[in-house]
């Protein structure tokens, strides 16, 4: 219950077929799709759209996050596209990481071989590590810690995903799911430490969406 709400009479309550708590992308999808007339959204904030928003400040305006769409499926470009009315701005987008004096293209374990030589013998190690303890032949990862962990190795994880999940999602990564994601490949990452060329799971010439409104879509 809302802290500003007093009644001051007993009242019955309400059936809610569903009760969706948030109303970013994807609370707002889910309401969509089921039905709005049949949901109630609950959000915290004064606005909805969750980190699709911006805030002036100093004179500069600020993104909350990365609200940007690499998607290739048709049916969600072409529902994004119907969401703003055809406003939408298509064009190439390159991805940079800024890690220790060195740049690193996105994503960063298929361009480690811009890192520090250092960085990529200890990658390396706790990658091969985690191959010789078997783990991809192990009980099934339980949550998005555990996946990083027995796909990249221990090193890349504590190196690289751990600042930017907990800065993204605002969240520890044991409290994240697995059902999203996909075992990495052995061999692409080894070639990707040593390498001279980009790694080829991230093409730079992807474009990405971005609205007329001056709001971008994850």
């Amino acid at each position: 219950m809302c802290p500003r709400y007093k009644p001051n009479k007993i009242t019955p309550p309400i059936k809610i077929e569903n009760l969706i708590l948030g109303g970013g992308l994807a609370g707002l999808s889910s309401s969509y799709h089921i039905g709005h007339e049949q949901c109630l959204i609950l959000e915290a904030k004064p606005s909805a759209f969750g980190h699709i928003a911006s805030h002036q400040q100093d004179g500069y305006t600020w993104d909350e996050g990365p609200h940007v769409s690499f998607t290739e499926n048709a049916y969600v470009k072409d529902l994004f596209e119907k969401s703003v009315g055809g406003e939408l701005l298509d064009y190439p987008v390159a991805v940079d990481n800024w890690f220790r004096v060195h740049w690193i293209d996105h994503q960063a374990q298929s361009n480690l071989y811009q890192a520090p030589s250092e960085t990529r013998e200890k990658v390396l190690a706790g990658f091969l590590e985690s191959r010789i303890e078997g783990n991809l032949n192990s009980t099934p990862p339980a949550n998005y810690a555990e996946w990083h962990n027995q796909t990249f190795g221990q090193a890349f994880t504590d190196t690289f995903p751990w600042s930017y999940t907990r800065k993204y999602w605002t969240v520890e990564p044991e409290k994240l799911g697995v059902d999203w994601m996909n075992f990495y490949n052995h061999e692409r990452m080894h070639q990707h430490l040593y390498t001279t060329t980009p790694g080829s799971s991230y093409d730079s010439s992807q474009s990405q969406e971005f609205t007329g409104y001056g709001k971008e879509f994850t």
